[in-house]
């Protein structure tokens, strides 16, 4: 049955955010990094370790879930749904039981905030096969490689590695973990920390290249 209480406290949520996603992100994200070093720099009361351990894993996923729903969120508030209507297809293909449909109604709740509710961006697989539907090919592949340069100092390149994608990866592993495992303690690690700062890189990466992308997906459909 469809869980019409996540997706109205999903759309109140939603409500108290800033508009562009990463706006949202970034300040979650860098306060969990910087928890995780406050742990190994022993700049945390040591009772409370453990709780700042996992509030850094779990909220840096937390933050990294939100950007991606905030980011589709954006397409479907922005083209209209004629501009994107196969992949709208390819992104939710469930069929609704008929009192289903009675509690959206009552609930005057809007279709895509049905689809909205129905992903769980918390793994690696998870994003990419969401949006390599708006992406000619693999969208998280299309990430490893990039290279930018820092236009305040052109001699300077920034890429992402193939080790950035593994930390993200090893993030969110290590939040399933823990949320399934309440005795694991000492989590924090030099590599962990890097690894939170390589999930931040991921979703920077992410924020350049999305907007572009779908926005010419999406156009090319409607002109086709």
């Amino acid at each position: 049955m469809l869980d019409i209480s996540r997706i109205l406290r999903e759309r109140k949520n939603r409500s108290n955010r800033l508009d562009l996603p990463f706006q949202n992100f970034f300040p979650a994200a860098e306060q969990c990094a910087d928890a995780a070093r406050a742990v190994l720099d022993k700049k945390v009361t040591e009772n409370l370790v453990p709780l700042i351990e996992r509030a850094a894993i779990i909220g840096m996923v937390t933050a990294v879930e939100v950007y991606y729903k905030d980011v589709l969120n954006l397409v479907f508030k922005l083209y209209p749904i004629e501009n994107y209507e196969s992949q709208i297809r390819r992104l939710h293909a469930r069929k609704y039981d008929i009192l289903d449909l009675v509690r959206i109604h009552q609930n005057k709740i809007d279709p895509i905030e049905v689809i909205l509710s129905s992903f769980s961006f918390q793994s690696v697989d998870a994003i990419d096969n969401v949006f390599s539907i708006f992406t000619e090919g693999g969208f998280i592949s299309g990430i490893v490689g990039m290279r930018i340069r820092d236009k305040r100092e052109p001699e300077k390149e920034v890429e992402w590695t193939p080790d950035m994608l593994e930390g993200m990866r090893r993030i969110f592993n290590l939040r399933h973990e823990l949320v399934h495992d309440q005795s694991r303690h000492d989590i924090i690690t030099e590599e962990i920390v890097e690894d939170l700062w390589n999930t931040i890189a991921m979703v920077i990466a992410s924020d350049f290249v999305l907007p572009g992308i779908i926005g010419e997906k999406i156009e090319a459909n409607r002109d086709s």
